[in-house]
């Protein structure tokens, strides 16, 4: 009877894992200033009051490095120029289609990145279930929710791979055109085709669709290229006909992916999604973490406050620690977006009398809210590695206290194409799609529900199994936890003290190295007189290698030969050291600590005293008796020396130090 798969107590030690493998490779990422690719910054404007000279001074230095319209000074080439340009002609109309109140809020938002609420927030993510595991039971993201936040329609007409038209205009998404800049600089203000549908107001078909196509890709899908992707080209045509499209479904499904991939593969944080979203969704029903306290308006959406305000300074800890030990949330947190009256259509609320005009509006909206299924994901099918279709969960049920209902254990299990699983199904042909997208119509056709007043709570049947279900989630103490799974996020306060800590080592090292303290240079002082002492780092006398020419043999036979010098610890330097025998081929006997007494009864040979062959015996007698080691260093060869009767002997070089 469960609803949730029998390996979800590992989820923490599964986030563990993927949290400390990538979280530190990735670091680069989480420290940058910058937030996630695709997320919807705006640059400011030159012209704009409110843009810092930091700001501008980047916009300068990126400009000075190549040619880069979307960040132009001027503002000449960005969307938002494109915007207030097209506004004044076009408000009426999509304000008829529904989607005016989405285009103001991403006109005149900054967009502010909470990472740190991001980041805790994705610890108690579970991708087969698409919903938040607390304490207290699930949470998610619902149609409800993106409708009072951000106006994405809950309903309207259906849109997905299943049901593409064709392409009505030829809009180049090459290369060199899909970057922002380029992409406004050749739309903005274009005539159009003479096959094109009438234009609306003097603003071309085919300018109405590039536009209507950057909106969707900068803002709704966000690829972390940053880039226009040909994707949605279908959906932007259909919007510009005329449409009521259900966008609600449709972007929900692309952030349960993103929510997916992050938290099933290598932290991949910069999966194509509007993580925006799901950054307001969670600062509206959490407002402990929130930058700002909303104040429910009937006539404006809930987003543009969060948006605008500045973001709060927290830290990952923070967050993953309220979530943690969040217990409860009550009715004021959860009935937000329930009593919120816009856009006007959430006013056909489920206590309220529909009439015979809003009476399927009321059934198809709530229908959409309510219904547990699986969304399609995608809007190409089987065109390509870089475009994926298939479906994802949408799961009400399993939340039913933020609608109004009291929560029970959601059951039946979903019958999902995911398996209620983190896998995924990949549709490879357009009737896979078909089949989901009828089989949802079907629900939607049967679907009832009676006037009712919303209530809010937990059955005890709920709360007993929930506690059974989360028993081995949250027992560990938080410290614990937070340890282990933040100890190498950058956004980690003890990430960020352990990172100061190593900068200020680094610098008492360098100011060290450049100005050594007194002792330092003391200790260096000691250590090269006691080197002088003792003679190392000094060159020793030379003495024949067995087998080598003799002096007199030798055409440089008039040079020298000095004798080995007893050495101990207390014994004086060595006797002034003679030359070698040839230049390049010149050896050194070197003595270990411990072996000079045996050394010292060598017979010595010099200029005045003995004769090599009375020499070379007592060093093969010495050698013999394995009283000491002999090794050698060549000045230039190390690997072989003449021999005395022309061919090559080889030796093995070994230098010793004492």
């Amino acid at each position: 009877m469960e609803s949730i798969p029998s390996d979800s107590g590992q989820f923490f030690e599964d986030m563990k894992v993927a949290m400390e493998k990538d979280l530190g490779k990735q670091a680069s990422v989480w420290e940058s200033a910058k937030p996630f690719k695709g997320w919807p910054t705006r640059i400011p404007l030159k012209s704009d009051p409110t843009a810092t000279k930091e700001a501008l001074s980047k916009k300068a230095s990126s400009a000075a490095g190549k040619p880069d319209h979307s960040s132009s000074a001027d503002g000449k080439f960005d969307w938002y120029h494109w915007f207030k340009a097209l506004e004044p002609k076009l408000k009426g109309y999509w304000k008829k289609i529904g989607i005016y109140d989405t285009l103001l809020l991403c006109a005149g938002s900054p967009f502010p990145c909470d990472r740190s609420l991001i980041i805790a927030a994705l610890c108690f993510w579970s991708s087969s279930t698409n919903c938040m595991r607390l304490c207290f039971g699930m949470m998610t993201p619902n149609l409800l929710d993106l409708a009072a936040i951000v106006d994405l329609r809950p309903h309207g007409e259906d849109f997905s791979a299943a049901n593409l038209p064709d392409g009505k205009v030829g809009l180049d998404f090459h290369k060199s055109n899909k970057n922002s800049g380029s992409w406004v600089k050749t739309y903005l203000g274009h005539g159009g085709d003479p096959t094109d549908p009438p234009s609306i107001n003097g603003v071309s078909y085919t300018e109405h669709v590039a536009f209507l196509v950057m909106w969707l890709c900068k803002f709704l899908a966000c690829p972390k290229s940053g880039g226009i992707t040909k994707e949605f080209q279908a959906l932007a045509e259909v919007l510009a006909d005329g449409h009521q499209v259900a966008m609600g479904p449709i972007f929900l499904a692309y952030l349960y992916r993103w929510l997916r991939e992050v938290t099933t593969k290598p932290m991949d944080y910069h999966a194509s999604s509007p993580i925006w979203i799901f950054q307001l969704w969670l600062q509206l029903y959490f407002p402990e973490l929130s930058p700002t306290t909303v104040c429910p308006n009937d006539k404006a959406l809930l987003g543009p406050p969060l948006l605008n305000a500045p973001r709060r300074k927290h830290c990952v800890e923070d967050c993953f620690r309220f979530f943690y030990e969040c217990q409860e949330r009550t009715r004021e947190h959860l009935s937000i977006c329930l009593d919120h009256r816009f856009p006007d259509y959430l006013a056909l609320d489920l206590s309220s009398y529909p009439t015979a005009e809003t009476k399927d509006e009321r059934h198809n909206m709530w229908a959409s809210i309510l219904i547990s299924r699986d969304l399609p994901y995608g809007l190409i099918v089987n065109k390509g590695s870089n475009y994926h279709c298939g479906g994802e969960l949408y799961y009400p049920a399993a939340a039913g206290y933020q609608l109004g209902f009291i929560q029970s254990i959601p059951i039946p299990p979903m019958d999902s194409v995911n398996l209620l699983s983190s896998w995924r199904v990949e549709f490879k042909d357009a009737k896979e799609v078909t089949t989901l997208t009828d089989f949802n119509q079907d629900l939607v056709k049967s679907f009832s529900i009676p006037i009712r007043d919303p209530r809010f709570g937990d059955s005890n049947i709920f709360i007993h199994w929930w506690k059974e279900m989360s028993a081995g989630w949250f027992s560990q103490p938080c410290s614990e936890i937070e340890d282990r799974i933040l100890k190498h996020c950058p956004c980690s306060l003890a990430f960020q003290q352990e990172k100061e800590k190593k900068k200020a080592q680094a610098k008492v090292d360098t100011a060290e190295k450049e100005n050594p303290p007194t002792k330092v240079i003391e200790r260096e002082s000691l250590a090269k007189s006691a080197n002088a002492n003792s003679g190392r780092g000094k060159k020793r006398p030379t003495a024949p290698i067995q087998g080598s020419p003799r002096p007199a043999d030798h055409p440089s036979s008039s040079h020298s030969i000095g004798a080995v010098q007893s050495a101990t610890t207390s014994s004086a330097a060595p006797e002034t050291q003679p030359p070698t025998l040839e230049k390049g081929i010149g050896a050194q006997v070197m003595t270990s600590v411990g072996e000079d007494e045996e050394i010292a009864n060598i017979p010595k040979i010099g200029p005045n005293t003995g004769d090599l062959e009375t020499y070379e015996q007592g060093w093969a007698e010495h050698i013999g008796r394995g009283g000491g080691k002999v090794t050698t260093t060549l000045e230039q060869d190390r690997s072989t020396i003449p021999h005395q009767n022309g061919t090559r002997a080889n030796i093995e070089t070994n230098v010793h130090d004492r």
